[in-house]
């Protein structure tokens, strides 16, 4: 072995002969190499490491098996839905289509929209930026044990005030490209 690079072994493990890891020093620089078999070895010990993993292909096939015994109950109720959902969005599209003639001639309401759309952008980029700050300091702090909760508690804002400036900013552009249609007729 060379000069430049040395093994540092470091190993509470007695059943490992190479240890738990193994480092090479290299240009006075550490690198990590391999780990040892240790943790294979009791992942495949562990039946409950193994459940852990195959659990999902588990219960897909399930899910699965379960779908064909009750494709043709689920057939005719999807079809219900499918045409009460279907009524909805026609309703929803029909009163933003009033809604865009009755406005289209205002130019202050036209104005008042962009004005809403650019507020609903502000909010979305000012919770993301407030969660990615809340995240580095609760993160620095050490304060995060299990970040689950509040992910999902600081991330609610962020989809909300998304979906507000995605459907705002969708009226917004149908509402520009109808006054501009009535303007040049």
């Amino acid at each position: 072995m060379s000069d430049a690079v040395k093994t540092l072994h470091i190993c509470n493990n007695p059943v490992c002969p190479l240890g738990s890891k193994q480092w090479l020093l290299i240009f006075s620089g550490y690198r990590k190499k391999e780990p040892c078999m240790q943790p294979i070895l009791e992942y495949l010990i562990n039946p409950l490491e193994q459940f852990k993993v195959a659990w999902p292909v588990v219960a897909t096939f399930v899910i699965m098996k379960l779908g064909k015994a009750f494709k043709p109950k689920l057939t005719s109720y999807t079809q219900k839905l499918h045409g009460t959902i279907r009524r909805f969005f026609r309703s929803r599209a029909r009163r933003t289509a009033v809604h865009i003639k009755n406005d289209r001639h205002n130019c202050n309401k036209i104005n008042v929209e962009i004005a809403k759309n650019a507020v609903y952008f502000s909010l979305f980029v000012l919770s993301l930026f407030s969660t990615w700050v809340a995240a580095v300091i609760l993160l620095g702090l050490g304060k995060i044990g299990n970040a689950t909760p509040l992910i999902y508690s600081c991330g609610a804002p962020i989809l909300i005030f998304e979906f507000l400036w995605l459907s705002q900013n969708t009226y917004v552009e149908e509402l520009i490209k109808s006054a501009a249609r009535l303007r040049r007729a």
